[in-house]
């Protein structure tokens, strides 16, 4: 069973009339009052005699799109695991974490090589005796995993640019053959990216072109690309889900988020940058974790090789190698 939490003020620039805040405040004093009415669910739920239902907490920076088809074998193998899962940008889940993961979820999943980083240097992760059971992802013999045991790469990412073909032709475009070919003029107000300063994803593909073009070309390019740009979103996943929609043609995207779409749109395609800069996707324990079993359970099933957890790599294109 997969519980989804929300966070009522995710959206951006959102904000609840009066009267809403009100009944939420009630209903807060009356979960308070009650608790037991708080996060109800049905009796028959995972109702095994004789079986203790354990819990695991999870915070991602990863789309429904992505994590669910994890979730659902996850849960086919462990039934007695009840998953709650909350689905924040990057910088919204690092800051949760750095006020003291107070909701105590036990893992932090993200695509964000550098929110690692941050929150190992601040305390925020859990070095555990978890051990690896299957050979560590590796790019040409080099070990991604974190030697001191506080996170673990699980899949290889890349970043580059989709559009929507049908789009193309009716607006009588070519398709983009390139990062230079995104700052054309004939693509003005045809391109979306979402902003870096939330997005750990777009960080990756702004600090991917950086690394190709070098710092001077690369900002140049980044700011002339910019006058193309149609619309620059909150949330990475916001671009794809546009260009599906029609609301633009090109988008600059992580591959995960790109084939997804692909793999049910064939109007939709993904080419990578080039040269292809791949960057590991991680998992990590999180200091204030209550269900240590139930997270390495997951994290033995994230870490295992694609044919031990029984879908497709279209459903879910980040996997080891």
């Amino acid at each position: 069973m997969t519980k989804h939490l929300t966070d009522p003020y995710e959206k951006s620039g959102y904000m609840l009339p009066r009267g809403y805040l009100f009944l939420l405040l009630l209903l807060f004093s009356l979960f308070q009052a009650y608790p037991e009415c708080a996060f109800s669910r049905k009796e028959n739920d995972l109702s095994i005699p004789g079986k203790n239902v354990e819990k695991l907490a999870i915070i991602t920076s990863f789309p429904p799109e992505f994590y669910q088809p994890f979730i659902n074998v996850f849960n086919e193998l462990h039934p007695l695991i009840q998953i709650s899962i909350l689905n924040k940008k990057t910088t919204a889940a690092l800051a949760e974490i750095q006020r003291g993961n107070q909701r105590k979820f036990d893992l932090f999943w993200s695509s964000s090589t550098d929110a690692f980083e941050v929150l190992q240097q601040t305390g925020r992760l859990l070095q555990s005796g978890f051990h690896l059971q299957y050979p560590s992802l590796k790019i040409n013999g080099l070990n991604l995993q974190d030697h001191d045991g506080y996170f673990y790469s699980f899949a290889l990412s890349g970043v580059g640019y989709m559009w929507n073909n049908r789009f193309l032709k009716e607006n009588q475009l070519p398709p983009p053959t390139g990062w230079h070919s995104l700052s054309d003029q004939v693509y003005y107000g045809q391109v979306a990216m979402s902003t870096p300063s939330r997005s750990g994803t777009t960080h990756l593909i702004v600090e991917s072109i950086l690394q190709k073009m070098g710092w001077q070309q690369g900002w140049a390019y980044l700011i002339k690309a910019s006058g193309n740009f149609n619309t620059i979103t909150a949330r990475s996943f916001s671009v794809p889900e546009g260009i599906v929609n029609g609301r633009f043609g090109i988008g600059l995207v992580i591959d995960f988020l790109a084939q997804r779409q692909k793999s049910l749109n064939r109007e939709i395609q993904f080419e990578y940058g080039k040269p292809v800069v791949l960057i590991p996707a991680g998992i990590a324990l999180l200091n204030g974790a209550e269900n240590i079993a139930s997270a390495e359970q997951f994290l033995t099933f994230v870490l295992s090789p694609p044919d031990r957890k029984s879908f497709s790599p279209r459903q879910s294109v980040a996997c080891r190698s």
